[in-house]
Order: C-alpha cells, then sequence, then structure tokens
C-alpha cells in the first residue's frame, strides 16, 4: 500500500479550494449578474455585487 503525508493531501486541498472560490466560471458570473437584477435587498444586491468585483479585480 501506498503512503502518502497528510501535509501533501492538506495542501492539495487547499489549493483546489482555493482555486474554486477564487476563479468564477463566466457562467456563474452571468447567473450572478443576473441575480443582482432580480435581488430585492440592497444588502443582497451589494454581496453579490462585491463578489462579481472580487472577481473581476483578480483578472486584472
Amino acid at each position: 500500500m501506498r503512503k502518502i503525508k497528510t501535509t501533501k493531501i492538506t495542501d492539495k486541498v487547499r489549493e483546489l479550494f482555493l482555486e474554486a472560490n477564487y476563479h468564477i466560471e463566466s457562467d456563474v458570473l452571468d447567473v450572478l449578474r443576473n441575480a443582482v437584477e432580480k435581488e430585492q435587498s440592497s444588502v443582497g444586491k451589494d454581496v453579490l455585487n462585491m463578489i462579481i468585483k472580487n472577481n473581476q479585480n483578480l483578472l486584472y
């Protein structure tokens, strides 16, 4: 049986988690933009806009 250090697994899971949370695919961004238009609460709109803005800042 092959042994893998837990730190190696932990590091890879962390990397994948960050990738999934910091790099939003364009189809998901489209859904978020549509959600801003439909959202009724100002707080909800602000949060959605922050998510969209944060992702755009990472692209530049």
